[in-house]
């Protein structure tokens, strides 16, 4: 099953333990959930604020506390996280997009405690993209694989991908766009969708 965790960039630790929570069921985090009912049922309070959904929930444990109690209680939200995770027997794809976009705190979970814990949790699998990417440490050097992504140059993969997005192009045109922006997928897709406003 894909997660796509792109908005991590922006809402942070939290958001991952929350969406993947979410996707593949409250119940089956049972470790976890104990974990932050603990820290919220002790002492933490929240006044003046409407807290809706686990993400809020679990960045009030993470917020309004010094720095090492701060990295104890993520420290233990990710142990229990992950061990919730090798539980669970179906093959899991975590989506992270725009690395190089994460906070200081998000890329230096991802490229340390997160991918070492990867390593042991055999139905996990990360693919992580960007202008930058995590350098690899000893835990998981010999198990990644690393690619440069390039232009894409089929033009019926940008015909379709047009049509599908109701985009109001012919092949001719859409080729004429992956030609001139070399395949670049973020160019041509800009491009197409400013033409297409344009055309409204």
């Amino acid at each position: 099953m894909p997660i796509d965790l792109k908005s991590a960039r922006e809402r942070g630790i939290p958001y991952i333990f929350s969406c993947v929570r979410s996707r593949l069921g409250q119940e089956r985090f049972s470790k976890l959930n104990a974990a932050q009912q603990r820290y919220l049922s002790s002492g933490v309070e929240v006044s003046g604020t409407t807290m809706i959904g686990k993400d809020n929930q679990l960045s009030v444990v993470l917020s309004n506390v010094d720095k090492s109690t701060r990295n104890f209680r993520l420290t233990e939200l990710h142990e229990t996280f992950f061990q919730d995770l090798r539980t669970i027997s179906q093959k899991l794809v975590f989506l992270f997009d725009s690395y190089e976009k994460a906070t200081s705190e998000l890329a230096n979970w991802l490229g340390g405690k997160f991918l070492a814990d990867v390593v042991d949790t055999h139905k996990l699998i990360v693919v992580i993209a960007g202008q930058q990417i995590p350098k690899p440490t000893i835990e998981w050097m010999d198990l990644h694989h690393c690619c440069c992504l390039e232009g894409i140059s089929d033009r019926e993969a940008w015909y379709k991908y047009s049509k599908d997005s109701k985009l109001p192009f012919n092949r001719d045109e859409v080729g004429m766009a992956m030609q001139i922006l070399k395949g670049q997928p973020a160019d041509i897709v800009k491009t197409l969708e400013a033409l297409a406003r344009e055309q409204q």
